[in-house]
């Protein structure tokens, strides 16, 4: 089709915004409006002062406050760590970068891990709790670490009593030495100030513990539960029904060899992600009940089922009813940091990573993402946090640590800093920031807690001391461009998206996917975006890209404008080719039947004549009358919307189904050539 005809292009905005016309009607069932990069500002002084106060490893919102843990000079910490396990020569200590400040002789760093407090209404951060320095070093004769080097994980729970407890996880510096130090502790706080240790006397569960550190304490039906792990994360799940007991009213309720690296309750269940390099990260499920060890129930097995899958689970949360899962690799770049989204029954979706074979059939990514939402860089979905209908999810970008690197320096600079996604769906992803906010050096977003003052975010930085943003919405602003879709057309890529009410014009933005084949053979050859530019800006919602190289790859966002010049946030990416499955007639039939196969229409009557109603747009289609079938589905699309077809949040998944197929269908009736049919 001459996409170059001014006649052709009016006629496909009519037809985009025909489609589009019932949702952009319908903004009263929108979700509050989601927090962009503009909402968010510091809310403490970096590193609370201190550059060695290096991650916010812990925050939880209790009694009017927020609490946050503190992982000490944690870039220090983990090149010794490095060194001791593969020597110097990889990995000298004191590190070379420019940026890291370590003591000459680790034993001097400055360890102690800190528990600090914000009241919102004070406004003044607090210093509440510092780690003891008293723990003889096993390898400097008249020197000392501290009982914690880090806490790297709080919760609220429930106690027999009836009152509740903040419980705090540390570290120890055990990882550093030859020799032994005591094991991790478990404090405890009644009154938000005082901070107690747990009993654990020698002899006793908790009085030796296997290994370092604790990790994702879950409170769940009575039971206070953690992860016992090793430096990096990974161990034995330990509960306890009277936690501040201590000794031995803590035991192991975790099988042998599970190594357990993630927990969530989700559904009546609790939900362990696990760490297993050799064959891929598995999701396992137990009701915590009967004689340990607690009989455990396979989700989800091989990483998914994926060649070269993600090594571990790094973050889990439950939103709109759904368990969302994010996965990671250990150290390098090459494996998939993926999303996948269980439903109650257990079943699951692929949102973002590679597709794949498996044994319910083939796994395509919703969103049409690849890994890392497009950046090899992007080793950890590394935190979720929700907040008012938006899931908020963040990245660990390693491009940070590897930035040195001579070879690709200067193609590593559009990637520093930690990525920012948020969803008000599950299957739109838009960018909040890619760029740690505009600090290279915030690598990783480690903590999200929503609160009456704000939406928190923790960002790690081991070179100049931890961040903490607060997110609130400032003054209303134009819409973001919504739902954004691309479609192959003569190999190029072809936009479309929901217009914007009052949008004068669209600026449409573009960075290439190459793979950097200068990155050192050993570490894989990631796939990663350039930087973002403008290629265009339109009037209409929708743009051919004709100067698109064929064949190559990119990644897309649209921003829109008013007539007086105030811009929207980003609109979600889009990634072309999109790995997500055209949608079609039969896609969406197949999607009414599961649907109705799981339970989730009110009734079987709406599932009998919804399946009837697409089918009979999909004869019409057939017929040859395109415009009429477009007209059926968008009047299903407005029945659907109303709520009396599905329970939510599968409302959802089939209106946007039935949205991408009017979409197509639109294109195809003005003759456009696209990469499979939808009829």
């Amino acid at each position: 089709m001459p996409w170059s005809s001014a006649a052709a292009r009016r006629t496909l905005v009519a037809a985009v915004v025909l489609s589009i016309s019932t949702a952009l009607a319908l903004t009263a069932q929108r979700p509050a409006p989601s927090l962009g990069a503009r909402d968010f500002t510091q809310a403490a002084i970096q590193g609370f002062g201190d550059r060695h106060n290096s991650w916010p490893w812990s925050m939880q919102w209790w009694n009017g406050s927020l609490y946050v843990g503190t992982y000490r000079a944690a870039a220090c910490v983990e090149q010794f760590e490095l060194q001791q396990l593969l020597g110097p020569t990889l990995f000298p200590y004191p590190p070379t970068d420019p940026n890291v400040e370590c003591t000459p002789d680790p034993a001097d760093l400055p360890l102690q891990a800190e528990i600090w407090r914000l009241t919102p209404g004070a406004g003044q951060w607090e210093r509440l709790y510092q780690s003891p320095n008293d723990v003889p070093n096993p390898n400097r004769p008249g020197k000392f670490v501290p009982r914690d080097m880090a806490y790297r994980t709080m919760t609220v729970h429930r106690e027999p009593d009836g009152g509740d407890a903040l419980y705090v996880g540390g570290v120890t510096t055990n990882a550093m030495w030859d020799g032994g130090v005591p094991a991790p502790r478990l404090l405890r706080s009644l009154d938000g100030v005082t901070f107690s240790p747990v009993p654990a006397d020698a002899g006793t569960v908790m009085g030796d513990l296997p290994n370092a550190n604790f990790r994702s304490l879950t409170s769940f039906n009575g039971q206070l539960f953690v992860i016992n792990g090793i430096r990096q994360g990974s161990g034995i799940i330990l509960a306890s029904s009277n936690p501040s007991a201590g000794n031995d009213a803590w035991q192991q309720i975790s099988p042998a060899g599970l190594q357990a690296f993630e927990l969530e309750v989700f559904n009546g269940w609790l939900y362990v992600g696990t760490f297993d390099p050799a064959n891929g990260y598995s999701l396992l499920k137990t009701r915590a009940t009967g004689t340990p060890p607690y009989t455990f129930v396979t989700v989800i097995d091989h990483g998914g089922e994926l060649s070269s899958p993600s090594d571990f689970v790094t973050s889990m949360r439950v939103f709109d009813g759904r368990l969302h899962v994010g996965t990671g690799a250990v150290l390098l770049p090459g494996k998939p940091a993926e999303i996948v989204r269980v439903d109650a029954d257990d079943t699951w979706d692929l949102l973002v990573g590679p597709p794949r074979q498996t044994a319910a059939g083939m796994k395509r990514p919703l969103s049409g993402l690849g890994d890392g939402f497009g950046n090899g860089f992007n080793d950890h979905v590394w935190r979720m946090g929700a907040q008012s209908g938006t899931l908020y999810l963040g990245t660990y970008d390693s491009s940070t640590y590897w930035r040195t690197l001579p070879q690709i320096t200067s193609r590593l600079q559009p990637l520093l800093g930690a990525d920012l996604y948020r969803t008000q769906d599950g299957r739109y992803f838009s960018p909040v920031t890619m760029n740690g906010f505009g600090d290279p050096f915030s690598f990783g977003f480690r903590n999200f807690v929503d609160t009456p003052g704000g939406f928190f975010v923790g960002a790690a930085n081991p070179f100049f001391g931890l961040r903490i943003w607060r997110g609130q919405a400032v003054a209303p602003r134009i819409g973001a461009p919504q739902r954004v879709e691309v479609e192959m057309s003569a190999g190029r890529p072809l936009l479309t998206w929901r217009g914007v009410a009052g949008a004068a014009r669209y600026d449409v933005w573009r960075a290439g996917l190459q793979t950097i084949t200068q990155y050192p053979a050993l570490l894989g050859q990631p796939l990663v975006p350039g930087p973002f530019t403008q290629v265009a800006t339109v009037t209409g919602p929708f743009f051919a890209d004709q100067a698109a190289p064929e064949g190559a790859q990119f990644l897309y966002f649209v921003v829109a404008q008013n007539a007086t010049g105030q811009q929207s946030d980003p609109s979600n990416l889009a990634q072309a080719p999109s790995l997500a499955e055209p949608e079609s007639f039969p896609t969406v039939l197949a999607l009414i039947e599961t649907l109705r196969a799981r339970g989730h229409f009110l009734s079987d009557a709406a599932a009998v004549a919804t399946f009837a109603g697409v089918q009979q747009a999909q004869f019409t289609a057939i017929g040859g009358d395109v415009a009429a079938a477009i007209s059926q589905l968008i009047g299903m699309q407005q029945q659907i919307l109303m709520g009396t077809t599905l329970a939510p949040p599968y409302t959802t998944d089939l209106e946007i189904a039935i949205e991408r197929l009017v979409r197509r269908l639109s294109l195809l009736r003005l003759g456009v050539a696209l990469r499979s049919p939808p009829q």
